[in-house]
């Protein structure tokens, strides 16, 4: 956040060779980042944050892009960078993004998740908010603990197959791909 993406064009990042347009939206990024810190003085940025909890008794967790912590504000911004330009992302019901507030959160009164996506072509724009309470928060973590005890009903199942082909209804009750699957 210290320097101007456009600074970067031309130069090879893990074999990448940044362009004018990449700069373009990662600057949109940086900008909207940086806008967030200047009216919060007290923020707390997290950049690139490995995150995990035990709590499911699950691997649970990822690497949110950034998480901004305001104390004086008691909010939480969860943000996530998306450079895809196919596929649009909503940030409404965004399960990764609940996820990451779901392991981020310490109390904040306000939880704000933000895609940013300025390549994506969002009849809502580049850059999507939804602000949510703690109580969505603690009902979408009973969401992720009965999705987790499917799982391992299917996993019971599967152990009791012993190698056999799982059959068309085991399928069916266990795994369903959502309208969000689109490959």
């Amino acid at each position: 956040l210290g320097c101007d993406p456009t600074e970067c064009i031309g130069q090879d990042f893990d074999g990448v060779a940044v362009t004018g347009e990449m700069a373009e939206a990662v600057t949109e990024f940086v900008d909207l980042v940086r806008s967030i810190l200047a009216e919060h003085p007290d923020a707390k940025l997290s950049l690139e944050s490995r995150i995990t909890t035990d709590e499911f008794d699950v691997d649970f967790g990822g690497t949110v892009d950034v998480r901004i912590r305001s104390e004086a504000a008691s909010k939480l911004w969860v943000i996530d960078y998306k450079h895809g330009v196919g596929v649009s992302v909503h940030v409404e019901e965004n399960r990764q993004l609940l996820s990451y507030a779901l392991l981020s959160h310490e109390g904040e009164e306000r939880i704000e998740l933000i895609i940013c996506q300025p390549r994506g072509h969002h009849w809502q724009g580049p850059i999507r908010r939804w602000e949510i309470t703690p109580e969505r928060l603690d009902q979408f973590r009973e969401e992720v603990r009965e999705s987790v005890h499917r799982v391992g009903f299917a996993t019971e199942d599967v152990d009791c197959l012993e190698g056999a082909e799982p059959a068309d209804e085991f399928i069916e009750t266990h795994f369903s791909t959502g309208d969000h699957c689109r490959f």
